[in-house]
């Protein structure tokens, strides 16, 4: 009787530690950063002076939905390589600017992923070609004049969030905008 418990219990904490992702041996202390494999190359984002004629701030008002939105995504990711939270915006006049969130690591199933950081957004969200990945976007008029788009990709060595504000739809700018700052290829 007491052989049974003590088995059950033992597979009870070994059925737990695999559930919770863990496992009985124990992780190095140091572990080296994976190298880029070919289908999935890292990447080290650049940041630009300004887009669209912004400039960046660093000024935490303006930044806060930003650097959330990078944490979030960051969670989505295996093995982080770089982070990037830039916003733009001129302070004096903001009835535009951009917004950019975004985490470089391994993405093994690009569509996938997307479909797991936007499934439990609201919107209508419409495909966006990006080039080598997947992205979405959606147009929320519901603070108007002012139109947000809000766009996601993901990518083999990145995921990210472009939001964009100002008197128009935006979404025909994603692509270039995302391609502004996501070109550094980590190679050895």
């Amino acid at each position: 009787m007491r052989t049974e418990i003590l088995r059950r219990s033992v597979v009870l904490a070994g059925g737990a530690l695999l559930l919770a992702g863990c496992s009985a041996s124990p992780e190095p202390q140091a572990e080296p950063p994976a190298a880029p494999s070919a289908s999935s190359p890292a990447f080290r984002f650049t940041v630009p002076a300004e887009i669209d004629g912004l400039p960046q701030t660093t000024t935490a008002k303006w930044t806060k939905v930003a650097q959330s939105a990078t944490r979030s995504l960051k969670r989505n990711i295996l093995r982080p390589l770089d982070t990037l939270t830039a916003v733009y915006v001129d302070t004096s006049d903001p009835a535009e600017g951009v917004e950019l969130s975004a985490v470089a690591g391994e993405v093994a199933d690009p569509a996938s992923q997307l479909r797991l950081i936007t499934g439990n957004l609201t919107g209508e969200w419409q495909d966006a070609e990006i080039e080598g990945g997947v992205g979405t976007c959606s147009v929320n008029r519901e603070e108007r004049p002012l139109i947000r788009t809000d766009c996601y990709w993901a990518e083999p060595g990145s995921v990210g969030r472009v939001s964009l504000w100002g008197l128009k739809d935006r979404r025909k700018d994603f692509p270039a905008i995302q391609r502004q700052f996501n070109r550094g290829t980590v190679s050895d």
